[in-house]
């Protein structure tokens, strides 16, 4: 970008901080919040004479606003303490401006707390039922993809990855083995019930 501006110094670069929240990012089913904040003006932090410091305070720029966009701890050292103690209130990871009100203030807040709920008899059988219906992408899931995930923290990513590059697969080697027993319409309207079941099993499992 600095680049760009040294030669061509008229061009009006912003840049668009994004702040990516997950409500139970290690767990399945989750939750997205997606924060947009205030562009920066990249020709703001230029300076010719001085590029590698120009970069320097754009990205702390950046770093700035993307910790009002998520939920921000300060400390690397209490890192786990912090997530253990959130975690035990039931807060909302979706809303960081209240997050980070909370963890400045270090008290708990009603406000951001979801009420705990216990998994009832229903849910484990939806939950079941799910596992039936997606077995051979859960087993290549858990033995084969999970392992090599070392954060928690990338696992809700991974799994949205996962699940748009491996299941048009799925669907394809599907619709090839059932094409041997029934017509293609048969197999359309099967694979398409099986892909709305899906979902709303998905909805049906989420935890308030």
């Amino acid at each position: 970008m600095f680049l760009a501006l040294e030669s061509n110094p008229s061009l009006d670069i912003g840049v668009i901080p994004i702040g990516v929240n997950y409500a139970k990012a290690a767990k399945f089913p989750d939750k997205t919040a997606i924060f947009y904040g205030r562009e920066i003006r990249v020709r703001d932090f230029f300076d010719k004479g001085d590029l590698p410091g120009s970069a320097i305070r754009l990205k702390e720029e950046v770093y700035l606003h993307l910790k009002k966009l998520t939920t921000h701890i300060e400390e690397e050292e209490s890192y786990d303490l912090v997530i253990e103690k959130l975690n035990g209130a039931n807060v909302d990871y979706l809303n960081p401006e209240k997050m980070n009100q909370l963890l400045e203030e270090d008290t708990p807040s009603a406000s951001i707390f979801n009420s705990g709920t216990k998994v009832s008899l229903v849910q484990n059988l939806f939950k079941w039922v799910f596992v039936a219906l997606n077995f051979p992408m859960i087993l290549l899931w858990y033995y084969l993809i999970k392992p090599n995930v070392v954060e928690p923290e990338f696992l809700s990513t991974t799994r949205f990855m996962f699940v748009l590059l491996f299941y048009p697969f799925f669907y394809l080697l599907l619709m090839a083995g059932m094409l041997v027993f029934v017509d293609w319409q048969a197999v359309l309207v099967i694979c398409m019930a099986h892909i709305m079941l899906n979902i709303v099993l998905v909805k049906l499992l989420w935890e308030d």
